[in-house]
């Protein structure tokens, strides 16, 4: 198969990053859909000239209290935050010659509730039949630029999940795909095997935190002014930069450790992955 190519090299997106805040969206958007570079080589899946590729584009407002849900599993999702009030979506799409029908992006509003899906008309989404969704006849990777303090639930199947600069309640899932976010809010995020890196640069939340997984691996970066009660449990590798409790129960090393004043909560949770708890994020 010829391995389908990603949306934007790390270059570009971290000149994204630059431009965020003194560029309109357009052109943010332009730079974002920037052609792809293939990587890996053919095989049984055909030349170039056997798939499809397709970028597109697409703007919302958001309403006062909306929130963001996006679903993409057969692909990545990369998000960044805005100083525009709206949401702005960019997608590179790409199928095989075989596949009958082209997927769609769906962008609905539901009361203030924008929700982003990517769907083929002929595939089920694994919620629906309980296996994946991606293969390796079809793709989408998708850009997105939505405010810093808009509620966001985002889930990919195997495919890397990112989000920065988040400023509210966040909710991440994954089967087997990477997690990498930074946040000054609260965040849940599961995964069966992809690995978690997720950066806090403030502890001062509504909500507790938690990250669970069942072979990947979590790191925790916390800022040096963090106030919390953490929980660490795995049969992995356990090393922090905090002062820990830990005690073993059965195959289990359970870990607790209060830092400042203690009066948020984080749960950190993976059978066989290893956990690391960083300090120093100012």
């Amino acid at each position: 198969m010829k391995k389908l190519m990603r949306l934007a090299t790390a270059g570009a997106l971290r000149c994204l990053g630059r431009l965020q805040n003194r560029q309109p969206i357009a052109l943010i958007l332009a730079l974002a859909l920037l052609p792809a570079a293939a990587i890996g080589d053919s095989d049984d899946r055909g030349s170039a000239a056997d798939w499809s590729i397709d970028r597109q584009q697409w703007s919302r407002p958001f309403a006062a209290g909306g929130s963001l849900s996006v679903r993409n599993e057969f692909g990545d999702i990369r998000i960044r935050t805005s100083g525009e009030p709206e949401l702005a979506v960019s997608a590179v799409i790409q199928w095989h010659k075989e596949v009958a029908d082209r997927p769609l992006v769906e962008i609905t509003d539901d009361d203030g509730e924008l929700s982003v899906t990517v769907r083929f008309p002929a595939v089920e989404l694994a919620t629906e039949r309980k296996q994946p969704g991606a293969t390796n006849d079809r793709r989408v990777d998708l850009a997105i630029f939505m405010p810093a303090d808009v509620p966001l639930q985002a889930a990919t199947w195997s495919g890397l999940l990112e989000a920065r600069g988040l400023a509210a309640r966040a909710e991440l899932s994954t089967f087997s795909g990477a997690v990498r976010f930074s946040s000054h809010s609260s965040a849940r995020v599961t995964t069966h095997r992809g690995a978690i890196h997720a950066a806090f640069r403030g502890t001062n939340w509504q909500q507790s935190s938690s990250f669970e997984s069942v072979t990947g691996d979590i790191l925790v970066e916390l800022p040096t002014s963090a106030n919390l009660l953490v929980t660490a449990s795995t049969e992995g590798e356990l090393t922090t930069d905090y002062s820990l409790a830990i005690e073993r129960k059965d195959r289990f090393k359970q870990a607790v450790a209060t830092i400042g004043d203690g009066n948020q909560e984080l749960v950190i949770r993976t059978v066989k992955g290893a956990i690391k708890i960083l300090e120093g994020l100012p």
